[in-house]
């Protein structure tokens, strides 16, 4: 296990994703999603790109078309159904986001990734040892619980995990992601922002402390001075330093554990 304060991490040059539309898919019976291919495809290693708590939107479909032009096939499924925020750009009132997570079957989504996951694995020219799930929020939430749950993930990114435990455990909610972890066989990349209210200090010791005894391959990276979705497109959340060196450090991880 390593913890890196990216404070002393020397930034690359800096990194200008672009918007590219991706192509409709459906996975499984009901699943909708968006597929961002790159150039070249043969033996390509893949993503499943898991969205923050307003579902796919501008801001994640910028960084699926930024992975697909570092050579990645990126998958970016809508794990709502179509049934998420009605505004999924709003990162200034969070009322309605707040309302449409409290409703959302968890265990469901922790499945949907995994069937994702899944179908990359089975998708042609796709390299089937080399895909690996990144998320935001409560897409990190997803990822890490799929990658927790999935024997074949390669790798794992998860920003801010929005909900490392649940209020309170039924058919939604059967377990805490971090009580999951110690089955977890991949590589795992975890950012998060010391003054996210979401993982404390005691929160964060805790997981490391697991992480460590359990022998898990897993990176902290701390964020001094962010807190949480640091990576969002407006004020008041967004931290300009800590997004750029957030991207630049998970694509650095993704890079050396989808291509080696």
């Amino acid at each position: 296990m390593e913890v890196t304060d990216v404070s002393k991490v020397t930034l690359p040059a800096e990194e200008q994703p672009h918007d590219v539309a991706g192509q409709p898919v459906v996975i499984g019976a009901d699943l909708p999603a968006e597929i961002f291919l790159p150039s070249r495809v043969d033996g390509a290693p893949a993503i499943v790109m898991c969205a923050e708590a307003y579902g796919p939107n501008h801001a994640t479909r910028t960084v699926a078309a930024a992975l697909a032009e570092r050579g990645f096939v990126v998958i970016l499924p809508d794990y709502y159904r179509g049934e998420g925020p009605k505004d999924r750009e709003n990162y200034v009132d969070f009322t309605e986001v707040g309302s449409v997570i409290s409703k959302f079957n968890f265990r469901r989504g922790f499945l949907d990734i995994a069937m994702c996951i899944d179908y990359m694995r089975s998708y042609p020219q796709v390299n089937p040892d080399r895909v690996g799930v990144w998320g935001y929020c409560t897409g990190a939430t997803l990822a890490l619980a799929a990658a927790c749950i999935h024997r074949e993930v390669a790798a794992a990114v998860a920003f801010f995990p929005s909900q490392p435990r649940f209020v309170a455990h039924d058919d939604a909610h059967p377990l805490d992601v971090i009580d999951m972890m110690w089955t977890l066989q991949c590589p795992l990349l975890i950012e998060y922002g010391d003054e996210d209210a979401i993982w404390p200090l005691e929160l964060r010791t805790e997981v490391e402390r697991r992480s460590k005894a359990w022998e898990l391959d897993a990176e902290f990276v701390l964020h001094p001075g962010a807190g949480h979705a640091f990576n969002a497109p407006v004020p008041p959340l967004r931290n300009d330093s800590a997004d750029r060196l957030g991207w630049t450090t998970a694509l650095e991880f993704i890079q050396k554990r989808l291509n080696s």
